[in-house]
């Protein structure tokens, strides 16, 4: 059993924020490619991500965020909230791709299968607030793993370190008021 686990794949790269954008597809590639040459078979165990659950993404976010997010998607808005957040076609399909890989490193830590994780999915969460999108994040991924944790697999407190160099604020909107969550 590897001791770490990494959820990576190939669809976060399809998520197209513009070739200036500086939350783009090369991090994943530069991800992968540094996990190639250490031979990432042998050293770290692959998480294949899934789809998120959307009632989990419900739990953190407003039901009209989430719809509005599909909504212009679909329609080739380009844009949600903020010129920071670019979609295309397929943004909304692989936040929640995203969301779901970090639900995914959760349910392999708990199961024991890995010791711990590392996420490398985009788009990334922790700006994403309860109705607004902002710092290139659309759903906040760590506050529904947290969710998560606490609602299916019965835990009673969870720590979310955040060592980003910017503050975690969509996490903190969301999970500020529950004194379980620090």
């Amino acid at each position: 059993m590897p001791n770490t686990g990494v959820v990576i794949s190939d669809r976060y790269l399809e998520h197209d924020t513009g070739p200036h954008h500086p939350e783009r597809p090369d991090r994943i590639r530069a991800i992968n490619q540094r996990l190639e040459e250490v031979g990432r078979c042998t050293r770290v165990g692959i998480i294949e991500p899934r789809m998120v659950d959307l009632s989990l993404v419900e739990q953190i976010h407003a039901k009209e965020y989430i719809d509005e997010i599909r909504y212009a998607c679909e329609n080739d808005v380009p844009f949600i909230d903020t010129p920071e957040c670019p979609l295309c076609g397929v943004s909304f399909e692989i936040a929640c791709l995203s969301a779901g890989g970090v639900i995914e490193a959760v349910e392999a830590v708990m199961a024991g299968r890995v010791q711990n994780a590392f996420c490398a999915v985009r788009p990334p969460g922790h700006h994403a607030e309860h109705a607004t999108a902002m710092g290139f994040c659309y759903f906040n991924n760590i506050a529904i793993a947290a969710q998560y944790l606490r609602n299916r697999r019965g835990i009673n407190r969870v720590a979310i370190l955040d060592w980003d160099v910017h503050h975690g604020n969509g996490t903190q909107h969301s999970l500020n008021r529950d004194p379980n969550v620090w």
